[in-house]
């Protein structure tokens, strides 16, 4: 899975701390919940993505791109701990491209019985995962990402990024717009209220040349998780250009940003979910843990969920159940056959979780 051959130049960068300066004095914050934003159709937003670390590994992703540059061939960057994907990187990384000035440890693309999934102009997303950010990842006065949407076949973009950057002295989180006009933040917010401790994350897309981006961070996972910030965002180029759009997940940064914040770190995410439709997600149920990172993380297992096994036959779908690959259920008159290991919540039925059940 890692790849070392996809070539890119090095592009247009901007120093993110410059262009967050006047907005982490009055981050966008609205109290409401993500599901209840805006005009929310009848039929619930499908369940496209929900890959099991476990079981798929990181066969949950179309590739990784790590130590391109083959300087480090024994070094782990990308593996599963536990519950969740663990992403590491270190100081005298280098990657392939940008003459040396860059680093880059991150996974693209996502998978689910063995087919990328692709999204395209016209059709709204929704992405979401819980994120662990320690206090050794810094906030940077040149480019960090954690987060990036591109187009594969063009290299285009990054039409969206997550960052930790900087305003003057403070670390700041800023979603932005990185190839619309003006680069305009989507949302900002300090960052250190929200490192050593799982936050949740979720992105709504609907992508073309006058796309919509929301990106909505909890301080902590869970539906009653307070809001820190929810920013909304339309105009923005997020185009397929006659390709796909896919996102990418890890650490991307600068070498060229203060020493003292090219350290080495990592990043921990789990829980990934992704929807179809701009239907009403499912309230998500809390969870809890947190990892122990020298030596190498084991987090605490989640808690909050039923500890019971799913039925041996055929039985009558319901939420809140512990389901495991294989179970049977019917729904509405019809069978199905479960996919994944998981818990079931309402907007999980099985007709709109097809990354987690099968007809039959």
């Amino acid at each position: 899975m890692t790849d070392r051959t996809v070539q890119r130049g090095p592009g247009r960068r901007v120093v993110l701390g410059t262009l967050a300066a006047a907005a982490v004095g009055g981050p966008i914050a609205i109290a409401r919940t993500w599901a209840s934003a805006g005009t929310v159709t009848p039929q619930a937003a499908q369940l496209m993505w929900s890959p099991n670390p476990a079981t798929d590994g990181l066969n949950a992703f179309e590739g990784i791109e790590v130590d391109r540059a083959g300087l480090h061939p024994g070094r782990k960057y990308i593996y599963v701990e536990g519950d969740h994907y663990r992403f590491d990187i270190y100081k005298d990384d280098r990657d392939s491209t940008g003459g040396g000035d860059r680093q880059r440890t991150e996974s693209k693309g996502m998978v689910t019985g063995g087919k990328y999934l692709s999204m395209h102009d016209g059709e709204t997303w929704s992405i979401t995962y819980e994120m662990y950010i320690p206090s050794t990842l810094h906030g940077t006065n040149h480019f960090t990402h954690i987060f990036q949407l591109k187009t594969p076949a063009t290299n285009g973009g990054p039409w969206i990024t997550l960052s930790p950057s900087r305003s003057g002295s403070t670390e700041i989180l800023r979603a932005q717009a990185d190839s619309t006009s003006g680069n305009p933040a989507i949302a900002t917010t300090n960052l250190a209220p929200l490192r050593e401790k799982w936050i949740t994350v979720e992105w709504t897309f609907t992508f073309g040349a006058k796309g919509t981006a929301r990106f909505v961070c909890r301080g902590g996972t869970g539906s009653a998780a307070p809001v820190v910030v929810d920013g909304t965002k339309s105009g923005l180029n997020i185009p397929d250009q006659g390709d796909r759009v896919r996102p990418k997940w890890g650490i991307y940064r600068s070498v060229e940003s203060a020493a003292s914040d090219i350290i080495d770190t990592h990043l921990f995410i789990r829980n990934y979910k992704a929807y179809k439709g701009s239907g009403a997600l499912p309230t998500p149920p809390p969870t809890t843990g947190v990892p122990t990172r020298t030596p190498p993380a084991t987090a605490t297992p989640t808690t909050g969920r039923p500890t019971t096994g799913g039925p041996t036959g055929s039985t009558t779908w319901q939420p809140n159940h512990a389901y495991k690959v294989g179970d049977v259920v019917t729904y509405n008159g019809r069978q199905y056959r479960c996919l994944q290991a998981h818990t079931s919540a309402v907007g999980w039925e099985p007709p709109n979780a097809p990354a987690l059940w099968q007809a039959l």
